[in-house]
């Protein structure tokens, strides 16, 4: 079975307070942060928002994400939007567990350009906001993202390419 660490559940909860109905509220207010809980209860969350608000509530979501994070991720090293970036990659693991997860990889990285493969279980908006906001977080200006390769189209996973200054 796919699982997620419930500190996900109490972040995104955070972010998307004003989209959920009472009985996801009430999840939320007793997730436990370190406690894992099956994968399939945020994408039936997410799955929810999306339905009630629209994509771009999940988007400002994901964008939502590192800005909330930011301090914890800095004291980690992180500086600079390229590491926000690598540090995507590195994190989804530990916060993700199980047989079907996925994961994120880096095809290109360098300075003000990316592009990163997201074949996570989760709706791609997230994905796309959680790029976009791991950039702008970490100083990152004219920021502009690329949802260029898309399973809901077809393709075997979602790739992202983002470029800022």
């Amino acid at each position: 079975m796919n699982e997620v660490l419930g500190v996900n559940f109490v972040l995104m909860g955070n972010l998307m307070k004003a989209f959920l109905d009472d009985k996801w509220s009430e999840f939320i207010v007793s997730a436990k942060s370190d406690k894992w809980y099956p994968a399939e209860k945020l994408i039936m969350l997410l799955a929810d928002v999306e339905r009630s608000a629209g994509t771009e509530k999940i988007l400002a979501c994901g964008k939502g994400i590192y800005f909330t994070i930011r301090d914890a991720v800095e004291k980690m090293g992180v500086k600079t939007p390229l590491e926000a970036i690598q540090s995507i990659v590195g994190a989804y693991p530990f916060n993700n567990r199980g047989p079907s997860v996925g994961g994120w990889r880096l095809l290109n990285a360098e300075e003000g350009h990316i592009i990163i493969e997201d074949n996570t279980i989760y709706n791609c908006a997230l994905g796309e906001g959680v790029v976009q906001g791991a950039i702008k977080a970490f100083g990152g200006r004219d920021v502009k993202v690329k949802h260029i390769k898309c399973k809901k189209r077809g393709d075997s996973s979602c790739v992202n390419e983002a470029t800022w200054k």
